[in-house]
């Protein structure tokens, strides 16, 4: 998610939005995976410490999606 909306520019909500990387041939690797998963991770790590929420909790709900699109440029 965090990759494709890297490549894409904006949020990624639905498949079709993807069809332009798809047309331009353009991989997820030109998207820098390892800074995607750093990214993650400290988001994780931070959102995890501010909620006191456990990891199943936040894996299950829909807020660290918000936190982490919010963080994109």
């Amino acid at each position: 998610m965090v990759a494709a909306a890297k490549l894409v520019g904006a949020e990624v909500h639905n498949p079709k939005q993807l069809s332009r990387l798809a047309q331009a041939d353009v991989s997820l690797a030109d998207a820098d995976l390892p800074a995607c998963l750093a990214l993650i991770r400290a988001e994780f790590s931070a959102y995890e410490a501010r909620t006191g929420s456990s990891a199943d909790k936040i894996a299950k709900g829909p807020d660290l999606v918000r936190t982490l699109l919010s963080r994109l440029p």
